[in-house]
């Protein structure tokens, strides 16, 4: 799972089974204000540069330059925090590419359906806000008089802990169970539940050498990630005095990192579901706190581990074990969050922000841990294509559809560093003292000497979902960071990604249904490609918030046309932002 939020969050990875797309629409959303829009725009195109901005007030824009053979697009896209719903949406009315006047499509009003996420997209578990404490170093150096006295036990392989783990599929649920050491490596510990372990394995039972087989991938990522992410704290807070102390004189376990094994939420039913349904491993922040009170013996702070903490599922270990071994990366990187940006900096980064950056990891040790692209997230791109306007690109969905927001935090990470400078880029995220859409500019303007603002980015991010080959995920990323010790030499591969080739197509998600009425082209034929596009009928879906996006075509101009001027329905919501695409 994945922790954000100053002490709070944690995540976890989560296949959904996929099923019926749409269903009435039953999620309230926040209200917002309208315009009637009276103002005119000129374009004048050019293929240096095909995509230009309208103000919300902008009523119709002309269009002059060579047209001919141009498809016309436009996305509608919402920057803020409520939901545009579908009716305060804008469409195309007037063009010389429509010989009638569009009207609003007769079916009812649609949403994504709680049990639908993505065909093998995994979500997350994020657990209830802890509290946030003033952690700054220069504060932190001169709070409390921690002891000096170290309880850290040398644990041999064989030994026994009792260890809190969740027991219900909410993860809200914690008991103390049995556990035992069944490897160490040099950085961590591997803890396997008594009850989940059999030296026949199968099922949601694991054998010694699945543990050994942590330790060991672990330890080997353990320091090529920590070269660019930073290190994970080694303080655990004091929840009844609010400041930190040194994990030596509270933790057992000490520094290392403790793995523990187990069938997560109790879920486990059989071999042939278990990658479709369930949490593969989460990090949750209650473990770096600890409390000798016992007015919290009822809630998660009263069951933290204390210590270094992260969950992997048995069941998954044995059926997709290369998944997990991603996931520990992909927990890590929170855990090294959680002290970058929570402990260091004070910091509360949002969830979307924190997985993105998971993702990242897990994206550039991919080939480092010899994981294929169907284990990586390289997987949740033909999700993107097929539902990425099911989430912001900024939004975290705190519901079932949450699998569609780690395709497109991923998807807008994973072209942020193809474009501005791969780890290096990330390192320089991790490093700064900011989070959220703050830190990503500071990073990218910092590693490329450039002025650029959050929408500059987003709108470069706009002509790549367009197929622009200036701004693209088809390269591989560029950065100077390298891993070199001993006989290991990495440099943080972040491979090409096209999303337009068939690998991503829509249409290789199994159990999808279209239910939209007109497209600009078919979810089931073969042969397209790239992001879902859909036609300028259809706009009875509701935009998401934090950048949410809905991609239309108008048409295609024909040979030997010079202008044309298109104009939009008077009235929409007045934070709604238009841009227009010809490609």
């Amino acid at each position: 799972m994945r922790i954000s939020k100053a002490f709070a969050i944690a995540s976890a990875s989560l296949s959904l089974a996929s099923c019926e797309l749409l269903t009435e629409y039953e999620t309230e959303y926040v209200k917002v204000e309208s315009v009637d829009a009276t103002g005119t725009k000129t374009w004048n195109y050019s293929a240096t540069s095909n995509v230009f901005e309208l103000d919300s007030d902008t009523l119709s824009v002309k269009i002059n330059g060579d047209l001919g053979g141009k498809t016309l697009y436009y996305t509608l896209v919402n920057p803020e925090n409520a939901t545009i719903g579908y009716k305060k949406l804008r469409k195309v009315v007037s063009s010389a590419l429509i010989t009638e006047t569009p009207s609003v499509p007769g079916f009812p009003h649609m949403s994504l359906d709680g049990t639908t996420a993505g065909a093998t997209g995994k979500r997350h578990f994020v657990g209830e806000k802890l509290p946030e404490f003033d952690f700054a170093p220069a504060r932190a150096a001169t709070t409390g008089t921690p002891s000096t006295t170290s309880v850290v036990a040398d644990y041999d392989i064989g030994a026994t802990k009792k260890i809190y783990v969740d027991t219900d599929e909410s993860v809200s649920k914690f008991e103390e169970k049995n556990a035992t050491l069944r490897a160490k490596g040099e950085n961590c510990y591997v803890w396997v539940v008594d009850d989940y372990y059999s030296e026949t394995a199968g099922g949601n039972k694991v054998k010694t050498k699945t543990a050994e087989e942590y330790a060991e991938k672990f330890d080997a990522m353990y320091p090529v990630i920590t070269n660019v992410f930073g290190n994970e704290s080694d303080k655990i807070i004091d929840y009844d005095t609010e400041t930190p102390t040194d994990i030596e004189t509270v933790s057992d376990t000490g520094k290392k990192v403790n793995i523990v094994i187990y069938d997560i939420g109790a879920d486990y039913k059989d071999e042939e579901t278990v990658s479709t349904v369930g949490i593969v491993g989460y990090f949750y922040a209650k473990d770096y706190y600890c409390t000798k009170s016992s007015l919290y013996s009822g809630t998660v702070i009263g069951k933290s581990n204390i210590g270094k903490y992260f969950y992997i599922d048995s069941g998954y270990a044995n059926a997709n074990f290369d998944d997990t071994i991603s996931t520990l990366a992909h927990e890590f990187q929170h855990m090294v969050n959680f002290n970058m940006k929570n402990i260091q900096h004070n910091l509360s980064p949002d969830t979307s922000y924190n997985e993105m950056l998971s993702m990242l990891c897990e994206d550039m040790m991919q080939e480092f841990l010899e994981i294929d692209d169907d284990n990586s997230p390289k997987s949740r791109i033909k999700d993107f294509n097929a539902l990425y306007f099911g989430s912001g690109i900024r939004e975290y969905r705190d519901d079932s559809n949450a699998a569609l927001s780690y395709a497109t935090s991923y998807a807008f990470g994973a072209w942020l560093c193809r474009q501005y400078g791969g780890a290096t880029l990330v390192k320089k995220m991790m490093e700064n003292e900011y989070a959220n859409n703050e830190s990503i500019v500071s990073a990218v303007n910092s590693v490329n000497g450039t002025s650029y603002t959050f929408d500059d980015l987003f709108g470069q991010f706009l002509r790549a979902l367009h197929g622009d080959s200036n701004y693209t995920l088809n390269k591989d990323a560029e950065g100077g960071e390298e891993y070199h010790e001993y006989s290991t030499q990495y440099y943080y591969p972040m491979s090409r990604i096209d999303i337009f080739s068939d690998t991503y197509s829509p249409q290789n998600i199994d159990g999808y249904t279209y239910s939209y009425g007109k497209a600009a082209y078919d979810g089931y034929k073969s042969g397209y490609s790239g992001p879902f596009v859909f036609s300028n009928d259809i706009y009875n879906i509701d935009l998401r918030p934090n950048y949410g996006i809905q991609m239309h075509a108008v048409g295609t101009y024909g040979s030997g046309t010079t202008s044309d001027t298109v104009q939009f329905t008077k009235s929409g919501a007045n934070t709604l932002k238009i841009f227009i695409t010809l490609k």
